[in-house]
């Protein structure tokens, strides 16, 4: 059997800084609503599906409010309890069971992440898998989130030159456990008035696709975190 021979092509992009703009979003109007908006039985359609629309949206809501305020009170307790705070080694859990296939999952966790940075602390991290490949990408992605706080859950930039926080000046690169312990003994010092001291706050780290994670490269964050 005679062997064969593959070719193989690729076409590689390189940005060279380019920065596409992004331009705001048209609503687009349909012939139908041209034709028939100011008809008045279209009027009322109109009227009766956005009534419809908001109740939804509501009931939406109020289904997760529950839940949601579960996982608040669950996490005040946590880092308020002595017991816990005390113990080496203990890093208080929870797991949430958002089922299969359902494409509410991101307004899940984008109320859960409102309600924590409203309500407990501002010092959030939202990782994926995808963006967590490795042990090293994990801590980095953790890191930079809490450091920098709720703007980081709001944007995403590509660039590892880019990303640096205004105050400090780390890079991404630069983000370790002990640059996140120094930063946080550092930002909740004595405060210099008398008898005023801050209150730390709790460092809590979201997981949304925790089955999607290589298992050894979770076993070592949770290993390092400890």
């Amino acid at each position: 059997m005679e062997s064969t021979t593959s070719v193989s092509k690729g076409i590689f992009v390189f940005r060279n800084g380019f920065k596409k703009t992004k331009k705001p979003k048209k609503l687009a109007v349909t012939l139908f609503e041209k034709n028939f908006e100011k008809e008045p039985w279209y009027t009322t359609y109109k009227g009766n599906w956005d009534a419809i629309e908001n109740e939804l949206r509501n009931l939406h809501q109020s289904t997760y409010s529950m839940l949601l305020n579960d996982i608040v009170n669950y996490i005040k307790d946590s880092y308020s309890t002595k017991d816990v705070c005390m113990q080496d080694g203990i890093i208080p859990s929870l797991t949430l069971l958002t089922g299969v296939c359902q494409p509410d999952h991101v307004s899940q966790f984008t109320s859960l992440i409102d309600m924590i940075l409203n309500e407990v602390t501002p010092h959030v991290a939202l990782v994926n898998s995808q963006d967590a490949p490795t042990l090293k990408h994990l801590v980095e992605n953790t890191v930079w989130q809490l450091i920098n706080g709720q703007n980081m859950l709001e944007t995403s930039i590509d660039s590892e030159d880019e990303m640096v926080v205004q105050k400090n000046k780390l890079k991404k690169c630069q983000c370790t456990m002990r640059e996140l312990k120094k930063w946080y003994i550092n930002k909740n010092i004595a405060s210099p008035k008398k008898n005023q001291k801050i209150v730390p706050k709790p460092l809590v780290i979201i997981i949304p696709d925790f089955e999607s994670f290589n298992c050894n490269v979770l076993q070592d964050f949770v290993m390092i975190i400890r």
